[in-house]
């Protein structure tokens, strides 16, 4: 599934969307992405407290959605290993 596929309501994608826009602003060698991963939990919070889908196509679309966020979630974990790897090493 692309990203141009998932066609979900501005209300479902804005976390997603806050979450891009900080990785933007934030990420670099220095910053250990903690901020992210909370962010992150946060979106799981809300998305576990959204109203169940309706239909198939928006099951489809928030699970492309949740996807998005998961490997966002891996790659923010692997950032935050290596940044606290630096600086073990630099101690």
């Amino acid at each position: 599934m692309k990203l141009e596929e998932i066609d979900v309501e501005s209300t479902h994608i804005a976390e997603i969307s806050n979450i891009f826009e900080t990785l933007s602003l934030t990420y670099a060698a220095h910053n250990d992405g903690s901020e992210l991963l909370k962010k992150i939990e946060n979106a799981y919070s809300h998305y576990r407290q959204m109203d169940l889908p309706q239909t198939r196509e928006e099951f489809e679309n928030r699970a492309g959605l949740f996807q998005v966020l998961q490997l966002l979630e891996l790659l923010i974990q692997e950032k935050n290993t290596f940044a606290l790897s630096q600086t073990n090493n630099a101690s």
